[in-house]
C-alpha cells in the first residue's frame, strides 16, 4: 500500500504517509479508494508526509490527474476549507509538491510545502486558514 492514511486525534489532523515507489496510477487509485469511503469531505487538515516515498515514477500527467480529481471532488461534494502541509524533504518531492500546489490553488485548500517536518506541523496546527496562504 503506497499511501497509509491515519488520524492524529490529539492534534486533529490526518496523515497521508507515502511509502516506497509511487506511480501515477497508484497515486490516483489510493486517493480515490480512500475518499470513496465518505459521503462528504469534511475540512480536516492533513499532513502529507513524503519522506519515505520514491516519487521518481510520477509524471506531470499524474500530478495533473490528481489535481483534476480533487477539483472534481471539491465541486461535487460538501468540500469545506482545509489546510494541507506537505512535508517534502527531497528535491524531487518538493518540486512535484509545488507543482501540485499551483494546480490546486482554487479548490478551497490552503497548501504549503515544507522541507522541515516540525515547521509543517506548526503551520498545520495554526488555528485559521488565511485566503493568502
Amino acid at each position: 500500500m503506497p499511501i497509509i492514511f491515519s488520524m492524529n486525534h490529539e492534534d486533529g489532523y490526518f496523515i497521508a504517509q507515502y511509502k516506497g515507489a509511487i506511480s501515477d496510477e497508484a497515486l490516483l487509485d489510493e486517493w480515490k479508494s480512500y475518499l470513496n469511503r465518505f459521503d462528504s469531505i469534511q475540512g480536516i487538515n492533513q499532513l502529507a508526509d513524503l519522506s519515505d516515498a520514491d516519487l521518481s515514477g510520477l509524471t506531470v500527467s499524474g500530478i495533473q490527474a490528481l489535481s483534476d480529481y480533487f477539483n472534481l471532488i471539491s465541486r461535487e461534494t460538501n468540500f469545506t476549507s482545509m489546510k494541507i502541509a506537505i512535508y517534502a524533504p527531497e528535491a524531487l518531492s518538493f518540486g512535484l509538491s509545488r507543482m501540485y500546489e499551483a494546480l490546486t490553488d482554487d479548490i478551497g485548500q490552503a497548501i504549503e510545502v515544507f522541507k522541515d517536518r516540525k515547521e509543517a506541523i506548526r503551520w498545520l496546527k495554526q488555528a485559521n486558514i488565511s485566503a493568502s496562504s
